[in-house]
């Protein structure tokens, strides 16, 4: 089994604006200050702790720690509880779920975990519109579970409608991110990069990740250069944040994918040297993964030596 296999989800048998602050891909539609009951109520998105809690989870994903992204999550989580953003709080529950599904492929599992995250918090008891659909959006998509993705998406561009009349509608770029995810679930590739396109030209912080998306979509549709151009932009465009002692880009988790397929596509091409490069940044990156994800790594350092033409001899 391939890593492209073994890790994807399968987004053509049918990877979250997971928002943090001001680098949301999608808004909320609440008023921070209240909740239902009218008692005063913190934003999440504004508190140090939720938000850095958040961003050491994203960053432990990244790096193939998942037991590790899971608690910090939780984390994240009962500090929205704590203020009251229970919108928040099913956002940061949902991550575990969504991180496994991309790291592991395992779709039945990741879906109990999020649908077990969706019976702590209804969605359907969250003020409108909410962010968190265009989170679930996608991750039904990649999980082959179109239909439930598509039903989030639709909610969230009704419950987005102008309530003036005459007023233009304004979808965020998470909206088209989640449009793109489910284009792709349904081998619609064409479709899905042009509203990846859109999504990405809107150069926000978006966790459901678009730029990477944006490279699928080419690969799965057969342009591998126009591939390789948009992960590319993607995994350099976040060297920086990786490097960071703080990871500041909540979209990151997606970075080793598109390493890998980098490798892949140079791979493909002929260009042993530059597949090496990539393969071996996958392999620094998830060099303390879960015992679960070492697998993979192994599975890399054997290309490598086939690649370097020492499979044969051992070396």
């Amino acid at each position: 089994m391939t890593l492209r296999k073994m890790r994807r989800p399968s987004l053509v048998a049918g990877a979250l604006a997971l928002a943090v602050g001001p680098m949301a891909g999608c808004s909320r539609g609440e008023d921070p200050s209240a909740d239902d009951s009218g008692n005063e109520r913190l934003d999440a998105a504004s508190d140090g702790q939720f938000t850095y809690a958040l961003l050491d989870a994203v960053a432990a994903a990244a790096r193939g720690r998942l037991g590790s992204a899971a608690e910090l999550a939780r984390d994240a989580e009962l500090r929205a509880v704590e203020l009251g953003d229970l919108e928040a709080a099913l956002e940061a529950a949902v991550l575990p779920g969504l991180w496994r599904l991309w790291a592991t492929g395992e779709a039945q599992v990741s879906v109990a975990a999020v649908d077990s995250a969706m019976e702590r918090y209804p969605v359907g008891e969250l003020t409108p519109p909410r962010r968190v659909d265009l989170i679930l959006a996608s991750f039904f998509a990649d999980a082959g579970q179109v239909q439930r993705g598509r039903a989030f998406l639709s909610r969230y561009a009704q419950d987005a409608r102008p309530r003036v009349a005459g007023e233009e509608l304004q979808l965020p770029s998470g909206y088209y991110t989640s449009q793109g995810a489910i284009a792709m679930a349904e081998r619609r590739y064409a479709e899905a990069i042009r509203a990846l396109e859109r999504a990405a030209a809107a150069g926000t912080d978006d966790p459901i990740a678009p730029d990477f998306r944006l490279g699928l979509a080419w690969e799965r549709a057969g342009a591998r250069d126009s591939a390789v151009l948009a992960y590319e932009r993607f995994v350099e465009g976040l060297a920086p944040a990786l490097a960071a002692t703080q990871v500041a880009r909540a979209d990151v988790w997606a970075v080793p994918y598109a390493l890998t397929s980098l490798g892949e596509l140079y791979e493909a091409q002929g260009d042993e040297e530059t597949a090496a490069e990539y393969f071996e940044r996958f392999m620094e990156l998830w060099r303390n993964a879960d015992p679960p994800l070492q697998a993979e790594v192994l599975e890399t350092r054997e290309r490598l030596r086939a690649l370097s033409g020492q499979g044969s001899t051992g070396g």
